[in-house]
């Protein structure tokens, strides 16, 4: 198994949004985020879910090929955060 990653620093007062993708070939056997430094009072996780490989969100039916996440950070301050997927080869 193998994790893939994206991290962003976002100002405060942003809205954001990272994907994290799988390789071609691997399948997605989890994902989320977590947030690294900063200020973590205010800043606003609008959710998590689960994207295909065109970044479009998955729906019913659909493979999932990675992880998007989307916030604001409200906090005053700038902060960083990772989102994340858990990938395996087939």
């Amino acid at each position: 198994m193998v994790e893939r990653e994206v991290v962003r620093t976002t100002t405060t007062g942003v809205n954001a949004a990272a994907t994290a993708q799988c390789n071609p070939g691997e399948v997605v056997t989890g994902g989320g985020w977590v947030f690294v430094s900063g200020s973590i009072t205010n800043f606003l996780n609008f959710g998590d879910w689960p994207v295909k490989a065109d970044g479009k969100d998955a729906a019913s039916g659909d493979t999932p090929h990675g992880s998007r996440v989307a916030i604001f950070n409200a906090s005053g301050q700038t902060a960083t955060w990772r989102v994340y997927v858990l990938c395996a080869s087939p």
